[in-house]
């Protein structure tokens, strides 16, 4: 039952193909954690600067501009825009590179690992608390924590994605040169 090659081409096509429908919805399910985090932000900063979101934000940010100034002398605060334009940023990032993202484009892929390279560290730092934490916190701690490792995870699956994309792309130029010959 040997199958001629351009056979074994078709073949592999097909499943391609077949298997397109199940990564797009594997990117929608990925990216909806990302838009749905996106798009309640922005309701909560149409109330402006003084929005409830900044009395959380606010903190963790003005935290990283003092470690950064405390390590290397560079005021950060300078250079940097307000919180509020901080925020609007990122969260322009992840709506953007979710949404690219869902719909097929590495480059959506990119602006979330951006993203997430940028927020993880800035807004979960369980790290920095972890030797002065009263009883009470642990439990936050541990949020903080939880929410650390899951943005990683979530990095951790987008560089998956970029990886497995490029290596796909290149099987199909094989197979399209392949069928050609």
């Amino acid at each position: 039952l040997a199958c001629s090659l351009e056979d074994n081409v078709t073949l592999r096509l097909a499943r391609s193909r077949g298997m397109s429908l199940t990564t797009a919805t594997g990117r929608a399910l990925f990216s909806f954690i990302f838009i749905a985090s996106a798009v309640n932000k922005w309701q909560a900063l149409r109330a402006g600067p003084d929005a409830a979101l900044m009395s959380s934000v606010t903190p963790a940010l003005r935290l990283m501009k003092h470690t950064i100034n405390a390590k290397t002398g560079f005021d950060l605060c300078s250079l940097l825009p307000s919180d509020y334009a901080l925020v609007r940023f990122a969260t322009t990032l992840e709506l953007l590179g979710a949404s690219l993202f869902a719909a097929g484009f590495a480059i959506g892929a990119k602006f979330l690992i951006l993203f997430l390279l940028i927020v993880t560290p800035v807004m979960h730092p369980f790290w920095v608390h972890t030797s002065e934490a009263a009883i009470g916190d642990e439990a936050a701690l541990g949020v903080e924590m939880i929410m650390f490792f899951k943005n990683v995870a979530l990095l951790g699956a987008l560089v998956t994605f970029l990886g497995q994309r490029a290596s796909h792309a290149a099987t199909r130029e094989k197979l399209k040169a392949i069928k050609r010959d």
